[in-house]
């Protein structure tokens, strides 16, 4: 079974570039045949046109400069217990992974699986705007479990002679809570 954990997200042009180059790592990610485990979702060619992707959809929606208040990618890392797993065959549920959590809905993604450690491991770099949208990603947010909706209280039965038009001063005497 898979543990997928966020290693950081990067804030400039260069961490972004930089973190692609530590994924894609030939010494990681090459297998003793010579087949070398990255694969682009959404993008595509070299590492050098991906990283130009990515920074072309940023600019195109006018969200490429460097900025400490956002983010220009995400990176996250998919690891799997010392011989769960062949590399091929973690590479292609990172693919997966990636599809159906971030590309399918848009968002350029670099994956490299990683061998050089004794347990293979999955990395991703996903821009943080979305090429169709230009919309960023919410990762992050809280689910959405409950709805609180709070009422003003008017117990007319106890101010019989109170008057019942609503005006712009608020005179309720109490609030009901619903969960």
């Amino acid at each position: 079974m898979a543990i997928i954990k966020v290693v950081k997200a990067g804030k400039t042009k260069a961490s972004l570039k930089s973190a692609l180059n530590y994924i894609a790592n030939e010494e990681k990610i090459t297998t003793i045949t010579g087949k070398k485990l990255i694969t682009p979702l959404n993008c595509w060619g070299s590492l050098k046109n991906i990283y130009d992707t990515m920074i072309a959809t940023k600019e195109l929606y006018r969200k490429a400069i460097d900025n400490r208040n956002s983010e220009m990618y995400k990176h996250f890392q998919q690891s799997f217990k010392p011989n769960e797993i062949t590399p091929e065959k973690a590479h292609e549920i990172g693919k997966k992974w990636a599809m159906q959590n971030f590309a399918q809905d848009g968002f350029e993604v670099c994956i490299c699986t990683h061998l050089d450690t004794e347990h293979i491991h999955n990395h991703f770099i996903i821009n943080s705007v979305n090429a169709i949208t230009g919309k960023t990603y919410a990762c992050f947010e809280p689910a959405l479990d409950y709805v609180v909706v709070k009422l003003p209280k008017w117990p007319f039965d106890k101010f019989v002679y109170a008057t019942r038009k609503l005006g712009t001063q608020m005179k309720a005497t109490g609030e009901v809570m619903a969960i």
